[in-house]
């Protein structure tokens, strides 16, 4: 899978959940949909894990500078 960013995995894994809440998923397919969820879901995770990081790292500097 080609590198997929945060606001792209966050819309594909919402277009998914939709599809499941309005019955639009054939049964022969909702495993393989559930997989494509699973992996954006992911993607999600570890976008909002290394931006906190990045946030509590300019928040320490913040802190050195006052």
């Amino acid at each position: 899978m080609a590198k997929t960013n945060y606001k792209s995995a966050f819309e594909k894994l919402q277009q998914i959940y939709d599809d499941l809440k309005e019955g639009n998923i054939e049964i022969d397919d909702l495993d393989i949909k559930l997989k494509k969820a699973l992996e954006y879901i992911k993607i999600c995770k570890e976008t909002i894990q290394k931006q906190e990081v990045k946030i509590k790292d300019i928040l320490k500097e913040i802190e050195k500078a006052e």
